[in-house]
């Protein structure tokens, strides 16, 4: 998983979509917000695929936002609780609140659907690594 991450981070800085700047920061955060809001209408409509790459797409910028602002992400992915809600995570997550425990809760979540993680964020980097 480290290594995923560190691919992910590495095609960021590559995208440069990493800068150190507050307008950059603003976006990659309204970016993952988007996400959410995707990720929200794939679980009410039932979307197998489409709650699988959005957990993996929210995952994707959290990760990209960590490293924006200097977070050190450590993860060990494994699922902890089983009952969370979609609105546990978001409860837990505020306005620049990333880190690693964003990724926890998320992970959680998403286990919670039915789709661990791992394989969410396996799925969203095969389809977002080689977009231009």
């Amino acid at each position: 998983m480290k290594e995923l991450i560190k691919n992910i981070e590495d095609w960021a800085e590559k995208k440069e979509f990493i800068k150190h700047e507050h307008e950059y920061e603003e976006t990659q955060y309204l970016k993952y917000l988007e996400k959410v809001g995707e990720t929200a209408r794939a679980i009410l409509n039932k979307d197998e695929v489409a709650i699988v790459n959005g957990f993996g797409d929210i995952a994707i910028n959290i990760i990209i936002l960590a490293k924006q602002l200097n977070d050190k992400l450590s993860y060990d992915f494994k699922i902890t609780q089983k009952n969370l809600l979609f609105e546990d995570f978001m409860e837990e997550i505020h306005s620049y609140y990333v880190d690693s425990m964003a990724l926890f809760y998320l992970n959680n979540v998403s286990a919670s659907h039915g789709y661990p993680l791992e394989i969410c964020l396996k799925s969203a980097w095969n389809k977002t690594k080689n977009h231009k």
